[in-house]
């Protein structure tokens, strides 16, 4: 048993060995020689990743793809800016001829100066006192007449000399607020400050009382001035010969 075993081993050797050498012998050189050099040289490996050379020869379109020719346009449409493009601005032939200006002339016209306007003087403030006019000085002439007519005396005449002496102190009893005598009176002088609403004749008849000279026979010129303020009248009298 032992011996077949052996044999068998020994035969299946015989049999690899066999197969092996007849795989050999049937290889040819060359491709066994090609594999080799494939193997152990590297230029074939520098070959192959080379990148291919660019032809400078240009590549003709292909003949298959149609070439559609462009529109047909107007001549109106063809010298348009198309959308989206923007259109420069054509600048105008340069105009080398120099411009004529008009020529100066000067201005010999003498100007006209503005006229200069003045502001106004300012207004005055209205006096605080009023004069009485001429029918209330009448009034007091009146009385004083009537009072001297009493006497038989003849009528004293109002003097418009006087009469502008007894309005300077009339004036100054009016500001200073009470009555008092001047003091350079002409001739006899009576003084009165009374209400406003005072009668006339009544105030003549009055000046006649305090002031007995103007009954005097030779005394036929008075002046009178009276001067309203407030509620008050600033009467004056001044009689002489």
């Amino acid at each position: 048993m032992q011996k077949l075993i052996f044999t068998i081993i020994i035969l299946f050797c015989i049999i690899v060995s066999l197969t092996a050498c007849g795989q050999t012998a049937t290889t040819p050189p060359e491709a066994s020689s090609g594999i080799s050099e494939n193997t152990s040289l590297p230029e074939t490996s520098e070959t192959a990743t080379t990148e291919p050379e660019m032809s400078a020869e240009p590549t003709e379109p292909d003949s298959s793809e149609t070439q559609t020719p462009p529109p047909a346009t107007d001549s109106k449409t063809a010298t348009s800016t198309p959308a989206g493009a923007t259109s420069k601005p054509t600048n105008p032939p340069a105009n080398n001829t120099p411009s004529q200006q008009p020529p100066i002339i000067p201005n010999t016209s003498t100007p006209t100066p503005s006229p200069v306007t003045s502001n106004p003087p300012p207004t005055p403030p209205a006096p605080e006192y009023e004069i009485m006019g001429q029918d209330y000085l009448n009034g007091v002439l009146k009385g004083i007449n009537e009072r001297r007519a009493a006497l038989g005396l003849a009528p004293a005449k109002l003097d418009s000399a006087l009469s502008s002496l007894c309005l300077i102190q009339a004036k100054k009893m009016a500001e200073a607020g009470y009555d008092f005598h001047s003091d350079n009176p002409t001739g006899c002088e009576g003084v009165a400050k009374v209400p406003y609403n005072f009668p006339a004749e009544l105030l003549g008849d009055v000046m006649c009382s305090h002031v007995p000279n103007f009954l005097d026979d030779g005394r036929t010129k008075v002046g009178i001035a009276v001067v309203k303020k407030g509620n008050s009248l600033f009467a004056v009298v001044q009689g002489t010969y």
